[in-house]
């Protein structure tokens, strides 16, 4: 389940992806617990995509910049109404140019991919360029931790039979997680603040090195060739000013 906040009461409201067999039984019911917004993959539905058509080809159709981070991509909105569930709502479209060597789709129109999100938010309350703003902010995040827990920090396995078990191991994947987290927010350069777990491990934490006694000191000796060498003495000292930082506050 994912959130999106009413534009009327600026309360957090549940959005949820639905299909056209179950539509008519629940959207009666969410729309009295203030549901905002109902969203659809391009290919759920032959009706929405032959409406995604229809407003590609129709010359007379408006298109307005995307806002957000789709401004830079050449990204534009349009909006049509459009029936779902015998509920009049709006059918909000983005088209983005195909450039040289993107995976193309099957279907993909003119040079362009187009993605669509079904609201009842009223035009009135926010234009189509909103919505769709905002309905980008929103899944950035939490998609990305769960992508990073799954596939560089092993949450996608159970690897034992007792449950308690399994909820430890997920525990613990999500310890490394966070631990991995903050050495990226804390310690290391922002290049590295967004850089997925096998990088973070083969660059940084499972480095060949020496550890020598040098005149009564601690001495890591990191090879020649370590290519983040810089980074890793700068993500050291960073991290000792945090803990110092911790130990003099407690």
């Amino acid at each position: 389940m994912v959130w999106s906040p009413s534009p009327k009461s600026g309360s957090e409201g549940p959005s949820l992806h639905l299909s056209h067999s179950i539509a008519s039984t629940i959207l009666p019911t969410c729309s009295s617990s203030s549901l905002r917004s109902w969203h659809t993959r391009r290919s759920e539905t032959s009706r929405v995509q032959s409406a995604i058509e229809t407003l590609a080809a129709d010359p007379t159709t408006t298109w307005v910049p995307a806002g957000g981070a789709e401004t830079d991509k050449s990204s534009q909105i349009a909006e049509c109404d459009f029936s779902f569930a015998d509920r009049a709502l709006r059918l909000i479209v983005r088209r983005q140019p195909t450039k040289p060597g993107d995976q193309l789709s099957c279907d993909d129109l003119d040079g362009w991919r187009f993605r669509a999100i079904i609201t009842n938010i009223d035009v009135h309350l926010r234009s189509g360029a909103d919505v769709k703003a905002h309905h980008r902010l929103r899944g950035g995040g939490p998609e990305e931790a769960i992508r990073q827990l799954k596939g560089d920090f092993g949450l996608c396995h159970a690897p034992v039979a007792n449950c308690f078990g399994n909820w430890l191991w997920w525990h613990a994947a999500a310890l490394a997680y966070n631990v991995a987290r903050w050495l990226k927010v804390l310690a290391l350069p922002e290049a590295f603040a967004t850089c997925r777990g096998k990088r973070l491990r083969l660059g940084f934490l499972n480095v060949a090195a020496k550890v020598v006694r040098h005149g009564r000191r601690l001495i890591l000796r990191l090879p020649r060739a370590y290519t983040h060498a810089r980074a890793f003495i700068d993500a050291l000292g960073r991290a000792a000013k945090v803990t110092c930082l911790r130990l003099s506050r407690v």
